[in-house]
C-alpha cells in the first residue's frame, strides 16, 4: 500500500526519499505517515507493508531509500525481525520501530545491524525527517567503510601474493647465481684473465643491488600491509647514530664527508628498523652530497611541543621543490638526482617505518643547499615513566 500525497521530487528538484515502513499496526502508520506527509526537502514517498512477508516481497521489487521495521509483527517478532530483514537486505539502511520505552531495546537493534530506533509515538516530523537522513547517512559512511576495509583485505592479499613470488620465484634463483658467481671468482673452474676478473666484478655488484632491491621491496611491502613486527625497547639514537657513521666510514672518509653526531634523546622503538631506518638516511645524505663546497652530515634530536624529534642533515644537491611531495613515494626521486644509483625505495622505507611507529615525518630542502629529514618517534625517556608505549612486542593488526 502506498500512500498518496507524497510528491515524486521536491523543492528545486530535491530528490525524494523513499521508505518502506513494516507496521503491522494502522494507527502507528497514520502517525507516521503524518508526520512525514507536510514535510519537504526532501520529499518522502512512503510504503506501508502490514507484515514482514509482505515487506520483504515489497523490497524484492523495489530497493527503498530507509526501512522502517517494526519488532512486534503477526509473523515475526523481536530482534530476529531484524536478522531476518538484514540476512536479504544487507545494505538499506534500516531504522526500527519499538513501543517499548527502553533505551537497551533500541540499543541492541543498534548492534544488530540497526541504523537507530524510534519509539512510537514520541517523534515529530521533523525530528523523524532528521533520524530518517542521519540514519541513511550512517548506513553510507558504514558502507564506505565495509568497501574501503574490503579493497585494503584484497590489496593485502595482493602484497602476500607478491611477497611469495620475491620469495620463492627470485630470491632462490639470485642465490643460485651467487653461489656459480662465488665458485667462479675463486676460479674453481679455472684461473680468470684481467678481463674475467673485471666481469666478475661487474656480475658481483649486480648480484648484491639485486639482493638489495629484492630486500628492500619485501620490506616495502610489509609496511604497507601493516603486518611489521615491532620489538620496541629504548634506544639511545647517539649510539645508533654512531654506529651507522662506522659502517659508512670508508664512503664518507673517500667523499671528504664529516659526520656530526648531536642526538641527545632516547627513543622507544624497534632496534633494526630503526638502524635501517638511519642507514636509509645517512646512506641517502652520502650519495646526493655534491661535489663541491663544505660536505658535512648531522644527525641530531630536539623536542618539539612535547614531542622527541630526530632529524639527519646534509649540504648535498638538494630536492627541487615540484619533487618534494612524492619524494617518499616507491622510486621516486628528485629530478637532479635521476643519475645516482639506488633502488629508489629508501625513503618509502622510512616513512613506513616512521608511520609504524606511530610517528610523523617531513622535510626540508633547498637545492644546492641540501636537505634535513624530520622525523618522531615515541620518546624513550616517556616510555619508561609510563607516559608513553612501553617497551615489548608489537605486531601490527
Amino acid at each position: 500500500m502506498v500512500f498518496m500525497g507524497m510528491s515524486n521530487t521536491g523543492p528545486g528538484g530535491t530528490k525524494n526519499i523513499s521508505v518502506l515502513m513494516i507496521e503491522d499496526n494502522p494507527g502507528d502508520a497514520r502517525l507516521i505517515k503524518e508526520a512525514l506527509t507536510d514535510l519537504r526537502d526532501p520529499d518522502f514517498e512512503l510504503e506501508w507493508a502490514k507484515c514482514l512477508l509482505e515487506g520483504i516481497e515489497s523490497l524484492k521489487r523495489k530497493t527503498p531509500g530507509m526501512i522502517l521495521l517494526d519488532l512486534s509483527l503477526p509473523d515475526s517478532h523481536g530482534f530476529d525481525t531484524i536478522a531476518r530483514v538484514r540476512k536479504e537486505f544487507p545494505i538499506v539502511p534500516l531504522v526500527v520501530l519499538t513501543g517499548l520505552n527502553d533505551e537497551n531495546v533500541g540499543l541492541k537493534a543498534v548492534q544488530l545491524g540497526a541504523q537507530d530506533y524510534i519509539i512510537k509515538g514520541t517523534v515529530e516530523g521533523v525530528a523523524l525527517s532528521r533520524i530518517i537522513r542521519y540514519a541513511i547517512e550512517r548506513k553510507r559512511i558504514e558502507e564506505a567503510l565495509r568497501e574501503s576495509e574490503e579493497r585494503l583485505k584484497r590489496k593485502n592479499h595482493e602484497i602476500r601474493e607478491f611477497t611469495d613470488v620475491v620469495t620463492h620465484d627470485l630470491k632462490k634463483p639470485l642465490a643460485s647465481i651467487k653461489t656459480i658467481h662465488d665458485l667462479v671468482a675463486k676460479e674453481a673452474f679455472g684461473k680468470l684473465n684481467d678481463q674475467g676478473s673485471e666481469a666478475m666484478g661487474i656480475c658481483k655488484d649486480a648480484i648484491n643491488y639485486m639482493q638489495e632491491l629484492l630486500q628492500d621491496l619485501l620490506t616495502c611491502a610489509s609496511l604497507e600491509a601493516e603486518t611489521v613486527s615491532l620489538e620496541r625497547e629504548k634506544l639511545d639514537m647517539k649510539d645508533i647514530a654512531e654506529q651507522v657513521f662506522r659502517r659508512f666510514s670508508r664512503q664518507m672518509e673517500e667523499k671528504g664527508i664529516r659526520p656530526f653526531n648531536n642526538a641527545e634523546t632516547y627513543a622507544c622503538a624497534d632496534r633494526k628498523a630503526v638502524m635501517k631506518l638511519m642507514m636509509n638516511l645517512i646512506g641517502n645524505s652520502i650519495n646526493y652530497i655534491g661535489e663541491g663546497g663544505k660536505r658535512e652530515i648531522t644527525v641530531g634530536s630536539m623536542q618539539k611541543n612535547g614531542t622527541a624529534v630526530f632529524f639527519v642533515k646534509d649540504t648535498g644537491i638538494g630536492i627541487p621543490e615540484e619533487s618534494q611531495g612524492e619524494i617518499f613515494q616507491k622510486f621516486k626521486r628528485g629530478k637532479n638526482a635521476l643519475a645516482i644509483s639506488g633502488t629508489g625505495l629508501g625513503l618509502a622505507i622510512v616513512k613506513g617505518t616512521v608511520l609504524a611507529h606511530g610517528g610523523e615525518i617531513w622535510i626540508e630542502s633547498k637545492v644546492d643547499d641540501g636537505t634535513t629529514v624530520y622525523f618522531t618517534l615515541p620518546d624513550g625517556a616517556k616510555a619508561q615513566n609510563g607516559e608513553n608505549a612501553m617497551p615489548g612486542s608489537d605486531t601490527l593488526p
